[in-house]
């Protein structure tokens, strides 16, 4: 019998079942509906990968949905936890007029050495840093290869990075 088929009767056949039981650990419907979709494909990729015996396929739902609990949740835990972190230690924001002039000053800083490098190189810089680009985008943008705006940005970041250290 084909696995995808076996894959596509099993999910009709135990999906319901897989998403209370997912719903039952994590709380949240939505959420256990999409790891319910998620363990199904973990199970079609297997099967294609030489797979399991359909008489298995019920137990190894089950393990399947298990580990993507428990991975669902490890992340959950351990993205809250670096939340409340940084809520409890990372200093809040700072708009005193102090703060204001010290990040104007460091921006001016930073446009004079933009302003040192080369033609290219500053073009690349100012893309990367200011507009967000990806290498992959400026690339494009300039007709240059990924390698090459890569190297730039590399480049460009040591300079700015070695400036700056040495200004301030």
């Amino acid at each position: 019998m084909n696995p995808d088929h076996i894959i596509t009767e099993a999910y009709t056949q135990w999906r319901p079942k897989v998403v209370r039981y997912i719903s039952s650990k994590v709380n949240d419907a939505d959420e256990a509906a999409d790891l319910a979709q998620d363990v199904f494909l973990k199970l079609l990729e297997h099967s294609r990968e030489g797979g399991f015996l359909p008489e298995q396929l019920r137990y190894l739902i089950f393990t399947v949905a298990r580990n993507v609990v428990n991975d669902y949740l490890r992340h959950h835990y351990v993205r809250r936890e670096a939340d409340r972190y940084m809520m409890d230690y990372l200093p809040k924001s700072d708009n005193s007029t102090e703060s204001t002039v010290v990040a104007r000053d460091l921006a001016d800083v930073e446009a004079r050495c933009i302003e040192a490098l080369s033609n290219k190189r500053r073009e690349v810089f100012v893309l990367r840093r200011f507009e967000g680009l990806s290498a992959a985008e400026i690339a494009a943008r300039l007709n240059l290869s990924t390698r090459t705006v890569e190297n730039h940005i590399f480049t460009a970041s040591g300079i700015v990075r070695r400036y700056m250290r040495a200004c301030i």
